[in-house]
């Protein structure tokens, strides 16, 4: 998309995409914790067939081929290291808390050896899956790693929340969605004006408030015990999504402004691959924190330990903020 628009119009027409990416976390917890106080759990995913059928006839009656492609041989040796190396990290970090230590130190370890298999191969041939020269740019390395760790933050409060809500302090699903619902408003509200706002400043103030209040919000999450009002869990959960909507889109226009033409396609698709698998990630790693810490406080209450367990994951988070939040500081205005 960012191929059809100027240099110094792209900050606002990502900002407008990040409209849409927002509605999804305004309903979808709302109308998931309605649906499950109502009805089976299964219903969620039976709502989604015919919306992805839709879809699907959309896009191939809607969708026209504007830009000129090409037909590059698919190399089996890449997609197959590709799978074993991202697959073996997340499955690895996934199963530590629950499965064989051993088992899963020795699936991170492959998928390590896998994706460095992945990089070496892409450097032997003649046309790469994903060009790696792309990280010769310094703001594109930069950005996308930041671009990765807000990423880590928005999937993985997104659903530790609604589980912290109802395990931590008992609280029902529909009133979950209910909580979550202006957060997500305030992002869809924000994005497009950061757009604005990186078009005329740039991303560096945009990042640095961005990771700013999103570290702060966490660290307010992480204080919450059970006195805390529903209104308290609401209006930091929106401070938290304002802060990230200044600038996850933002630093993804930043790291592919600073790449050649033909080397967007490459920027585009290894960005969103560090987001998927950083998600992901975070996700696996959340999990994980929660029930080791948990199962290691079985002197407290099952509701302490618990609550105990969910504070170490909003550290986890709290740490990829400040993380983020010191990267901020080398960004380019």
């Amino acid at each position: 998309m960012l191929l059809f628009f100027p240099v110094e119009k792209r900050g606002l027409a990502m900002g407008l995409t990040g409209i849409v990416i927002a509605l999804a976390p305004a309903f979808g917890p709302t109308l998931s914790g309605w649906i499950v106080m109502h009805y089976s759990w299964h219903y969620i995913f039976g709502a989604l067939l015919p919306v992805s059928v839709l879809v699907l006839i959309l896009a191939f009656f809607g969708m026209r081929k504007i830009l000129k492609t090409s037909n590059p041989e698919l190399d089996i040796r890449s997609v197959v290291y590709s799978t074993v190396g991202f697959g073996g990290i997340l499955y690895g970090f996934s199963t530590v808390a629950v499965g064989d230590k051993l088992i899963s130190g020795a699936a991170i370890l492959i998928g390590l050896i896998g994706v460095l298999l992945l990089i070496l191969r892409q450097k032997g041939l003649t046309t790469p899956m994903l060009d790696m020269s792309v990280f010769r740019s310094f703001t594109f390395t930069l950005t996308t790693v930041l671009t990765s760790l807000a990423s880590m933050a928005l999937l993985g409060l997104q659903l530790l929340l609604p589980l912290y809500l109802q395990d931590a302090f008992h609280i029902p699903a529909l009133t979950v969605g209910l909580i979550m619902l202006p957060g997500a408003l305030v992002m869809g509200a924000i994005t497009p004006i950061s757009g604005l706002l990186f078009d005329k400043f740039g991303i560096k103030l945009l990042s640095i408030i961005g990771f700013g209040v999103y570290t702060g919000a966490l660290i307010a999450f992480a204080l919450m015990g059970p006195n805390t009002s529903t209104f308290a869990m609401t209006v930091t959960y929106m401070v938290w999504m304002g802060g990230i909507s200044l600038m996850l889109m933002q630093l993804v226009t930043a790291g592919v402004n600073d790449l050649s033409m033909d080397k967007i396609p490459d920027g585009n698709a290894i960005n969103s691959m560090g987001q998927q698998v950083f998600a992901s990630f975070s996700t696996a790693a959340s999990i994980s924190l929660i029930t080791l810490v948990a199962a290691g406080n079985a002197q407290l209450s099952n509701s302490a330990a618990t609550l105990l367990g969910y504070h170490y994951a909003f550290y986890f988070l709290i740490f990829t903020g400040a993380i983020g939040l010191v990267g901020s500081f080398f960004l380019k205005k």
